[in-house]
């Protein structure tokens, strides 16, 4: 039997299943399938020596053990509320409901050992070589919203010191001015840098006090592609008092929260007509729209807030039909934008992993429902085959972002408050986006 073990520093807190449980640990069942992948894709599947797989079916496991501990005297569980209740992370989401046993824990590790173990002195020469391993902890991260950037290691090298290394697979990179050796409230600033990030690229930032128009809007504007939201207000809003006031429309006020009655709707109404001046046939029941910010991630529902309303969006099913008419998939879209934060002196630096979607996955249908049951169907995650240039793909988007970062500094203008912060640090030409 031969053995290695590598000792591993923790970078970035992981939100794990058990992290109430004083003996958690990094799962040896979720890290070892994906080293397992990591082998056979840099070798190839067909150049896998045979007796290196664990059957004669080649079933993707290769035939070594692995095995995880920690120091759990010296695990630690991170507050992921405030003083008030107030969720500090939110690019987290999932504890709602369910068995309060099973609530994820933000975690930090110390001591972490990792063995493994194999009778094939290749199979394990191979895996144990450090610059080996060292890609493959820069590449890949664990637990809960790992694509966020949560469940980061390194592994311990000479001398004690951690290997911080960018993955190879990164594309591009923006500088957090927050110390790694330092508070847990430093964790929190990161994740907000990398919140407001994806906010910016996705779906656009629009909370109380910070209004940033979403770069997936000007993208889509610069294809010809029909961008969803006036869309989907169109759709759903026609007899919703609530969006027929921000319009300008007579309405009974009665109908309308007075916290509404008394903003400024002056924003509400440019970004309306801003939206509805482009050449959308709103009213064509055969035309189709694309669900542009959906290709950075979708939940198997996903549902939003608008005008007092509650939007559902769903993929459906066009072969089997619900009572409802259209019978929904649980398959939840991941993001193909993976964060991956790594210690760069004082600073962090957040690395962007970007993967392409399955092409398949570009037709398919969405259904999108409000509170009142009304279903429009019909929507498709985004149009691949437009006759406007290059194809739309999340590569193609990601340069976008990248030549075009200055259009939001020019809809932040000077300032530099609040939530702002986060995001002209992100686009900023000095510390902000770059690429490798």
């Amino acid at each position: 039997m031969y053995k290695k073990v590598f000792n591993l520093e923790q970078i970035t807190p992981m939100w794990h299943f058990q992290g109430d449980d004083p003996n958690c640990c990094l799962r040896a069942t979720e890290v070892k399938p994906k080293l397992d992948k990591f082998v056979i894709k840099s070798l190839g599947e067909d150049n896998i020596p045979a007796d290196w797989w664990i059957d004669k079916e080649h079933n993707s496991a290769l035939n070594y053990k692995m095995r995880i501990s920690c120091d759990s005297a010296r695990t630690r569980a991170l507050p992921d509320v405030d003083q008030y209740g107030k969720n500090l992370y939110p690019i987290f989401f999932a504890n709602m409901g369910g068995n309060q046993g099973q609530r994820k824990t933000l975690v930090m590790f110390s001591g972490v050992a990792m063995t493994i173990t194999s009778m094939i002195s290749g199979l394990l020469k191979y895996i144990s070589a450090e610059s080996f391993m060292d890609g493959f902890l820069a590449a890949h991260s664990f637990g809960a919203r790992q694509d966020k950037g949560f469940g980061c290691f390194c592994r311990i090298g000479d001398n004690n010191s951690p290997v911080y290394l960018r993955p190879d697979n990164a594309s591009y990179y923006f500088d957090v001015p927050v110390s790694f050796h330092g508070l847990s409230t430093n964790y929190v600033e990161l994740f907000k840098y990398i919140h407001y990030f994806h906010k910016v690229i996705r779906s656009g930032v629009n909370e109380s006090g910070c209004y940033v128009k979403s770069m997936m809007y000007f993208y889509a504007v610069s294809k010809r592609v029909v961008w969803d939201k006036p869309v989907i207000r169109r759709r759903f809003q026609e007899n919703n008092d609530v969006y027929k006031f921000i319009c300008g429309q007579p309405v009974n006020v009665r109908n309308v929260p007075e916290a509404i009655q008394h903003k400024d709707r002056s924003s509400y109404q440019r970004e309306l007509m801003s939206e509805y001046s482009m050449n959308y046939n709103f009213d064509d029941d055969d035309t189709l729209f694309w669900l542009c910010r959906d290709i950075l991630g979708l939940a198997s529902s996903q549902e939003w807030r608008a005008y007092g309303d509650t939007i559902t969006i769903q993929r459906s099913i066009d072969s089997e039909v619900a009572d409802d008419g259209v019978m929904y998939a649980e398959a939840r879209l991941r993001s193909p934008i993976d964060y991956h934060p790594v210690p760069n002196g004082s600073t962090i630096r957040v690395y962007l992993i970007v993967n392409e979607l399955p092409i398949e996955l570009y037709n398919e249908r969405f259904a999108i429902k409000n509170k009142r049951g009304q279903i429009q169907d019909g929507f498709f995650l985004l149009d691949i085959s437009n006759d406007y240039g290059d194809h739309v793909s999340v590569r193609n988007y990601m340069s976008y972002v990248y030549r075009n970062k200055k259009q939001i500094l020019d809809q932040i203008g000077d300032r530099n408050n609040g939530k702002y912060r986060y995001i002209r640090n992100a686009f900023e030409e000095n510390s902000g986006m770059r690429r490798l």
